[in-house]
């Protein structure tokens, strides 16, 4: 059945699960493709800062609220600073759902060590694209796509390069680059490269490394500059403690593909709430048992590809923990949900027993049901328009009053002002 399964799968080809995974990510939140949005510090730091100086001080901005270079909201905000302010938010809009788009893209049609099967690979896009990897928080803005363009950066560290056209090299190499100058999720993996590198000893693969090694150095060089020169607005290196640490890793980062984001998140409440030891040990329990399925699932994994994943999510955990705005939850999730998602796809690929079969089969099917249901439902004013602010009314009240700001998302009844971007009069 499940061969009759995956024969069903494969007849669509890459093109056809392309064109129904695109349709998918457009009909999650339509009015934001169709009337575009400018989200959070993309509005009110990157577009402000684009409209005031425009040209290279745009394209090189550093916010010092992060302290690293941000190259997309940066490049996309320019862009928008280029058109008619009415229509100015949908350039960041759809230049952040095509970088979630292209995503889809190459993990569906270029071959890999991780997803070596047609199935694995439609299974692996569409539990990046409706599994719990899909926050609300990071879809279609500039200022979170580095999210996506990190899992793009893991996609590629196992691409079979021999296997790419010199056309599609090339558009790996500036996606690389581009991922890694977009934030520090990309650039953490820079090590995964480099041991690609020394395992397969070619060109391309020394050309991947070189590449990511480039933009990891300038990114820690401007880390650095940030913090030795005293312009960085406030630190966000801290320590988490113990009852942080398995709140997030245990609860936020890892059951959420089985329980679902919500579900995992109030979980999280009552262990950092302090409400007694019977809640963690339940969260431990459940930790496990998802442990043990998973290690179930992949137990014919290649142990190459489990060392490589294993790395890459310790060497996202360290970057979270220590980089979150408190607990690293939301957009902090992401990475590590995506890395085991990919993990599962990889077993439906190399599983060899009935039972491994069963179960990565069980938790794929799980993880998608709970994704599929809060993909549409969770968090909707991240995604829907209840009573947002109107982008042509803003510019009128702001035309009449300069010194009135122009209100963008997220707005109340969030839990803080609404926000807001400054522009001057000229």
């Amino acid at each position: 059945m499940l061969t009759t399964l995956e024969a069903q799968i494969e007849r669509l080809g890459p093109r056809g699960w392309f064109a129904v995974l695109t349709i998918v990510a457009a009909v999650r939140a339509p009015h934001v493709l169709l009337n575009g949005r400018f989200w959070a510090e993309e509005g009110t730091i990157h577009f402000a800062h684009a409209f005031i100086e425009g040209g290279i001080e745009g394209l090189t901005f550093i916010d010092q609220r992060a302290g690293y270079l941000n190259i997309v909201p940066n490049v996309g905000t320019w862009l928008a600073s280029l058109v008619p302010l009415s229509v100015a938010p949908l350039v960041t809009t759809w230049m952040a759902f095509l970088i979630i788009v292209g995503l889809l893209w190459v993990t569906l049609a270029w071959q890999s060590e991780l997803l070596p099967t047609p199935t694995a690979r439609v299974v692996a896009a569409a539990l990046l694209l409706v599994g719990p990897a899909a926050h609300p928080e990071v879809w279609s803005n500039t200022i979170n796509s580095q999210t996506y363009l990190g899992i793009l950066g893991l996609v590629l560290v196992f691409a079979r390069l021999d296997r790419l056209s010199h056309r599609q090299f090339a558009v790996s190499v500036a996606a690389l680059g581009c991922a890694a100058l977009a934030g520090l999720y990309t650039a953490v993996l820079t090590p995964l490269f480099w041991w690609q590198a020394y395992r397969d000893r070619t060109r391309r693969r020394l050309v991947h490394a070189a590449v990511i090694s480039s933009a990891t150095a300038f990114q820690a060089f401007i880390v650095l500059l940030s913090r030795t020169s005293g312009s960085l607005e406030e630190t966000k290196l801290t320590l988490p403690g113990p009852a942080e640490l398995f709140a997030t890793v245990g609860t936020l980062h890892v059951t959420p593909i089985v329980l679902g984001r919500s579900v995992s998140a109030d979980l999280a409440d009552k262990i950092l709430v302090g409400r007694g030891i019977a809640w963690v040990l339940a969260v431990g329990v459940i930790g496990v048992i998802v442990a043990g399925a998973i290690a179930v699932a992949v137990r014919s994994a290649s142990r190459h590809v489990l060392f490589v994943l294993g790395t890459a999510f310790a060497l996202t955990e360290v970057l979270v923990q220590l980089g979150a705005w408190g607990i690293a939850d939301s957009r902090y999730a992401v990475l590590p949900l995506a890395i085991t998602s990919l993990l599962l796809a990889h077993g439906l690929a190399t599983a060899e027993s009935p039972m491994s079969r069963t179960v990565v089969v069980a938790l794929i099917t799980i993880a998608l049901v709970v994704g599929a249901a809060e993909f549409w439902t969770e968090k909707r004013l991240a995604l829907d328009c209840v009573g947002c602010p109107d982008w042509q009314a803003e510019i009128e009240a702001w035309e009449a009053d300069p010194s009135d700001g122009l209100e963008i998302w997220p707005y109340p009844p969030w839990p803080y002002a609404p926000w807001t971007v400054d522009l001057p009069a000229e």
